[in-house]
């Protein structure tokens, strides 16, 4: 949804070139441009209320974007939902399933 906006987002790869690669245990960034919301605070607020629930959510922080020293902006880095987040937060092996929707999803049965 942000190919033809100003804001773009961006995920950044610790383990592309070099498998198994991680920034202080972490191996994908989550950059959100947020084009759609100009407070910048739905998301935000949405992952902090199921987090004071107790169900499980993203961790988020809003960071100051800059690319070879050229401001981009504020963005909301959001957790990466992948085998890491399951293993934190549900059985302690990340190996159960874990399902990503593709976009436009009608949730058509398919048998």
């Amino acid at each position: 949804t942000s190919l033809f906006t100003e804001k773009k987002s961006f995920k950044v790869s610790f383990n592309s070139f070099l498998p198994g690669s991680k920034w202080r245990n972490i191996e994908k960034l989550n950059l959100i441009g947020q084009q759609n919301d100009p407070s910048l605070i739905r998301s935000k607020l949405c992952h902090d209320a199921f987090r004071a629930a107790g169900v499980a959510a993203a961790r988020t922080a809003y960071v100051n974007l800059y690319i070879n020293d050229e401001y981009r902006g504020i963005y909301l880095n959001t957790e990466h939902i992948d085998e890491n987040f399951a293993s934190d937060y549900f059985d302690g092996q990340g190996n159960g399933n874990l399902y990503k929707c593709s976009y436009p999803a009608n949730l058509e049965y398919l048998g």
